[in-house]
């Protein structure tokens, strides 16, 4: 890949920068996929054990993570963002936590007097970042061709244990699991419409035994077997005071809405939410008020 340009081709990149008018190819899309099949994989960005992101490619996110910040760091300043093009569903190159990464614009302020931020989603790692607007820069020709690395991703036969959504110790203890390290999978189902996978996670561990994460967390009672979804659907419906408008509401909020910045981007920040705002607000699609008392 040249990584010298000489001049930045501005009509090329603002014609395929809008989202909804061209689509960069996706790494769920070139994948062979084959149910019952173990994949080596790295886990991105973890809302909860029903929605996260991995990445198949590990080797490759990294070289490529490397061209991106070698070239932008050189030719970064040709590529800076005009105010005046900046929109919603634009692909972009932002700087934060001191690298370069490629992303698309999920909100953007009416505004630009008011708020100069904007959020952006790092598509090749499955996050949601608030920057500065002067930290956004054009997607550089080349890097429209290159597909997105991070692919959905939901943990399969798991179920919050006691609760209708995941909790954040959940989380965390499943990110302390999961985070950090190539881990085994076993593909078990795929939505091909959402490119979502469904999928078991194996830790390999000494003498090459492979340790189910499915099975960690149902065993410290962090998370139960969907075959008991039935009865705990009842216990849920009677004890607390916010009905689920739908069936699995720990599958909610969607992947599409946490892309797109609709909802808060970790379960921490929601928990801490609730203690002042509703359930049935902060996610009116999936909560109802009950009046009852928990």
């Amino acid at each position: 890949m040249n990584s010298t340009p000489n001049k930045i081709n501005l009509n090329y990149i603002l014609s395929h920068s809008d989202q909804t008018k061209y689509k960069i190819p996706h790494c769920y899309d070139r994948q062979q996929w084959k149910i019952g099949e173990t994949y080596r994989i790295r886990v991105g960005h973890i809302y909860d054990p029903s929605k996260f992101w991995i990445v198949f490619k590990e080797r490759e996110l990294d070289i490529f993570q490397k061209f991106v910040n070698d070239f932008y760091k050189k030719h970064g300043g040709k590529y800076k963002m005009d105010l005046n093009n900046m929109a919603k569903n634009m692909y972009c190159v932002v700087y934060v936590d001191k690298a370069f990464y490629r992303g698309l614009i999920a909100n953007i302020p009416d505004n630009f007097t008011e708020e100069k931020k904007a959020y952006i989603f790092l598509f090749d790692y499955g996050c949601v970042t608030v920057t500065s607007l002067d930290h956004l820069y054009y997607l550089y020709e080349k890097l429209f061709h290159i597909p997105q690395f991070a692919v959905r991703a939901s943990l399969s036969h798991v179920q919050p244990y006691d609760k209708t959504m995941w909790k954040y110790s959940v989380v965390k203890r499943f990110s302390e699991l999961v985070s950090a390290k190539v881990l085994l999978c076993v593909l078990e189902c795929t939505n091909p419409n959402r490119k979502i996978v469904e999928i078991s996670i194996g830790d390999v561990r000494e003498f090459s035994s492979v340790i189910d994460v499915g099975d960690i967390l149902i065993s410290e009672k962090l998370a139960k077997s969907v075959i008991s979804r039935a009865n705990h659907e009842i216990k849920e419906k009677i004890k607390t005071r916010y009905v689920p408008k739908t069936k699995y509401p720990h599958l909610f909020p969607s992947f599409e809405a946490i892309e797109s910045g609709m909802v808060p981007p970790c379960v921490h920040t929601t928990e801490l939410l609730w203690q002042c705002i509703a359930r049935d607000v902060l996610f009116r699609p999936y909560f109802a008020y009950n009046g009852v008392e928990n």
